[in-house]
């Protein structure tokens, strides 16, 4: 899955800033060629008004292309800040990631050996336990082979 990165505020300003400013130089690009004299352009031949009209607004034509140009590379620098604190911000996170991976499989393994210690301990109490109930049976039976060997009366319990 591919994320897209969405850019700032401050990036959106600029590149807003920017349209803005395209327009604005195009609208006094129009404005100046619309406001010569009529006279000035009627007197001159065609070559010398295309190159007076291109000369009046170049300048300024020139200079918001190099403010243009200024706010685009502003907008470049912090694009690629941006990029580089966010690629800073992802290998954290996979280290993080791969720090977290590797302590899930010490745990797991750590339940799998407990696993296997609480199987072995059952299995230990279940023995002993049968141990117990063969040594009670043991005393049982003895105790009451000795009832019968030392009752003096026959037919007598030897309980009281």
């Amino acid at each position: 899955m591919r994320h897209v990165v969405k850019p700032t505020s401050k990036v959106r300003d600029t590149a807003r800033q920017l349209e803005d400013t395209a327009k604005e130089t195009k609208k006094s690009t129009r404005y100046a060629t619309r406001t010569a004299p009529a006279e000035e352009q009627i007197d001159r031949p065609a070559e010398v008004r295309k190159s007076s009209s291109s000369s009046s607004s170049s300048s300024s034509s020139s200079n918001d292309g190099r403010a243009m140009l200024q706010k685009a590379l502003d907008l470049l620098g912090e694009s690629r800040r941006e990029t580089k604190w966010l690629k800073e911000a992802l290998k954290e996170q996979m280290e993080t990631t791969r720090e977290l991976k590797e302590i899930v499989k010490r745990q797991e393994a750590t339940v799998q050996e407990m696993g296997r210690q609480v199987v072995e301990i059952k299995k230990q109490m279940t023995e002993e336990l049968q141990q117990a109930r063969e040594q009670l049976e043991t005393i049982a039976t003895n105790t009451t082979d000795m009832e019968m060997t030392t009752d003096p009366q026959p037919g007598r319990s030897g309980r009281w």
